[in-house]
């Protein structure tokens, strides 16, 4: 289900007027009728039906109406929050710019939580430590517009491989499964052996990280760095995947292993 992710809340009477890219997305890109029902998502994460009253070509607006008393199709303010489905985040490492575009949007499509982009030793990085990216910012939104995501999900500022401690730190909802995707068969686990074990140690997930290195691989310094911080290898016996292949591969993976947890550990 496609959604509106509005930036400020209606006015008393539950009127919105927008323009500039706001009008341009509805307008240009869903060409919305006057008179369409429109799901929108506040920013306080609800989700509410609005009604398209006017659209304006001088000067370019579009002039929703809250549709009070109704309900939305889908009112979740996180992923799976009755289902106590754990937040996931990723730790990309920057790939060139088309791969890192690619990335984001599935991660965002598929409800990851954060994206962490990574400057790594063999990345070629497209942007500066410490800094934000709005394009990346804009693909976040676009991505959560299109596939109706119920999750905040938030791109954060690039982190050399040395901060990816700290905010393991900072995280704070809970027991943490940790994840490395691995192109070495020999030495790695599987996603369902470690979610396995981690949930008979602990008895709950509450955030599972996945990292996933760059183009040409993590450096084995790096994959050390990792494993120090409790990353467990993980590998996927396919073909050769790409990087942007194996981010949406491994994400895909871990949350459907998450998602029938309870019905394959029953076999077990």
């Amino acid at each position: 289900m496609k959604q509106f992710i509005a930036e400020v809340f209606p006015d008393k009477n539950g009127r919105m007027e927008l323009s500039g890219k706001d009008f341009h997305y509805l307008a240009e890109v869903r060409r919305e009728p006057e008179g369409t029902v429109i799901q929108v998502r506040l920013p306080d994460g609800t989700l509410s039906p609005f009604r398209i009253e006017k659209t304006g070509r001088n000067p370019k607006t579009v002039i929703l109406i809250q549709e009070k008393g109704k309900p939305a199709e889908n009112s979740r303010i996180e992923e799976g929050k009755e289902e106590n489905f754990p937040h996931i985040l990723l730790f990309q490492w920057i790939l060139k710019s088309h791969a890192m575009d690619l990335v984001i949007r599935q991660a965002v499509e598929t409800g990851v939580s954060d994206i962490i982009p990574v400057i790594g030793e063999h990345c070629v990085p497209s942007v500066k430590p410490e800094t934000k990216n709005s394009r990346w910012e804009r693909i976040v939104r676009e991505a959560r517009q299109q596939s109706g995501s119920p999750v905040c999900s938030r791109i954060l500022p690039v982190v050399s491989t040395s901060g990816i401690s700290k905010i393991l730190g900072e995280e704070n909802s809970g027991e943490i499964l940790k994840l490395m995707l691995s192109e070495i068969p020999g030495e790695s686990g599987t996603v369902h052996g470690c979610l396995g074990r981690f949930s008979r140690k602990t008895g709950g997930l509450k955030t599972v990280v996945l990292a996933v290195g760059p183009e040409g691989g993590m450096s084995h310094s790096e994959t050390d760095n990792l494993i120090a911080l409790g990353f467990e290898k993980i590998h996927f016996n396919t073909n050769v995947l790409r990087a942007e292949t194996a981010a949406l591969y491994g994400l895909a993976a871990v949350q459907n292993s998450i998602m029938e947890l309870s019905k394959w550990q029953l076999k077990e």
